[in-house]
């Protein structure tokens, strides 16, 4: 069933999927809520890096802050889920084409 030529696509895919995981963890997305109080920026991988938050937010109710921190945080993974994605299905396409 699986011929030479096959198990070398499938380490070098292996490979492949190993260097765009490495790429990832390096990978720095920016999301913020609106108006830009809060700011994050995680990796691709999805590891917070930072959050920074406007000092205008410094006497606001704590639930406004939740909020804020909430929306960008959702929006940074979001983010890094969709270039997770785009990276996986880029190697993948090379081990199956038509994928």
């Amino acid at each position: 069933m699986f011929d030479s030529n096959m198990m070398e696509r499938l380490q070098k895919a292996q490979q492949e999927i190993e260097n765009i995981k490495l790429r990832l963890e390096q990978t720095i997305i920016e999301a913020s809520s609106p108006a830009d109080k809060v700011k994050v920026s995680i990796t691709a991988s999805k590891k917070i890096q930072s959050i920074t938050i406007d000092p205008s937010l410094q006497n606001t109710e704590i639930e406004e802050l939740e909020d804020h921190l909430i929306m960008a945080v959702n929006e940074a993974i979001s983010r890094a889920e969709a270039k997770w994605e785009m990276e996986m299905k880029s190697a993948a396409s090379g081990l199956l084409p038509g994928l």
